[in-house]
């Protein structure tokens, strides 16, 4: 996915910076538009407030990730256990590349709006269908939300300790803690 112009890539890169070293509540256009060398009359050509620019930050970190994560799920083949364990290394890896936006993304999420709010469920709803396994013994929605939750708050606890650097390393037994559900599962229904 490309931004639209080259000074949105600029004001989208620099919120992610500004809000990484300031934290959410306590950055404003201004100090976005200078992060990016360009002027608040820029920013707000592109943006109504700070809530619509992390909400098009957010849309657009959480459709790169989404391509990856299918791009990995994909190159598993058939294995629908293998892939999703490439997907959540894809994920784990994508998020330790970039701690600024995991910052925003994670951590800062919680401090917006509402438009930034829905951005979120529809990325964490998005990875209940990965988790939707194979064949007829599907999980419940409400195991496969703990699931996720599991699994985010692994990466938030990360995100916040300033340790994203570690979240590959966590993707084998991230991976079994999911993969396990399944197993159970299976059992239940011979």
């Amino acid at each position: 996915m490309t931004t639209p112009d080259p000074e949105h890539g600029r004001l989208l890169a620099a919120f992610a910076r500004t809000v990484a070293e300031r934290g959410y509540p306590q950055t404003s256009p201004r100090d976005v538009a200078d992060a990016a060398g360009l002027s608040e009359a820029d920013f707000h050509a592109r943006y109504r407030d700070l809530d619509d620019c992390f909400a098009a930050l957010y849309r657009h970190s959480a459709a790169l990730l989404r391509a990856r994560v299918d791009a990995a799920f994909r190159a598993a083949g058939s294995d629908w256990r293998a892939g999703f364990s490439a997907a959540l290394a894809s994920a784990l890896t994508a998020v330790a590349e970039s701690p600024a936006h995991a910052r925003a993304c994670v951590l800062d999420v919680s401090a917006a709006g509402p438009g930034v709010q829905r951005e979120r469920l529809r990325l964490l709803e998005g990875m209940r269908g990965m988790l939707r396994g194979p064949g007829p013994g599907a999980l419940p929605d409400v195991v496969r939300d703990a699931i996720i939750g599991g699994i985010y708050g692994t990466v938030y606890s990360r995100v916040a300790a300033g340790r994203t650097q570690e979240l590959p390393g966590l993707a084998p037994a991230l991976a079994k803690f999911a993969l396990d559900y399944f197993a159970i599962s299976d059992a239940v229904s011979m």
